[in-house]
């Protein structure tokens, strides 16, 4: 039996998202180092200048942005975090256009658990975790 973790569940999104055609810039390892050069470097460094915050996936298809916290369940404190992200999306698509080859027009905010969260949400898109397929699957 596989244990699902924090982990397991956002290298499973980042996987599924590069297969749907996202470039994924920045991805949370719980052991991993933040720094570094690169989509990643450059990323994190626009996260810790204007949030001093980290989300767990960023990642670009076309002109989107998407942001996205992932967790075995559903917390108020993830929720709150992205909407940060997204009253401060000015100051951050300027820093990221600035140091990646990157032109964002819009930004998405998106959280993944194991379990389906009992709060229903508006313009966050909700990934949880089909323990039959071995997949995460949006509700």
């Amino acid at each position: 039996m596989i244990r699902i973790t924090q982990s397991y569940l956002t290298n499973m999104l980042g996987k599924q998202l590069e297969d749907e055609g996202w470039r994924i810039m920045y991805i949370d390892f719980a052991d991993g180092r933040r720094g570094g050069r690169g989509d990643q470097g450059s990323s994190n460094r626009c996260f810790e200048l204007i949030f001093d915050e980290f989300p767990d996936i960023v990642a670009v298809k076309d002109d989107c942005l998407f942001i996205i916290e992932v967790d075995i369940g559903f917390k108020q404190g993830y929720e709150d975090k992205l909407k940060k992200f997204l009253q401060r999306k000015a100051k951050l698509l300027e820093c990221l256009e600035e140091n990646l080859d990157v032109s964002i027009k819009h930004v998405e905010i998106g959280m993944a658990f194991q379990r389906k969260p009992k709060k229903k949400f508006q313009e966050i898109k909700i990934w949880v975790l089909n323990s039959e397929e071995n997949k995460l699957i949006t509700i």
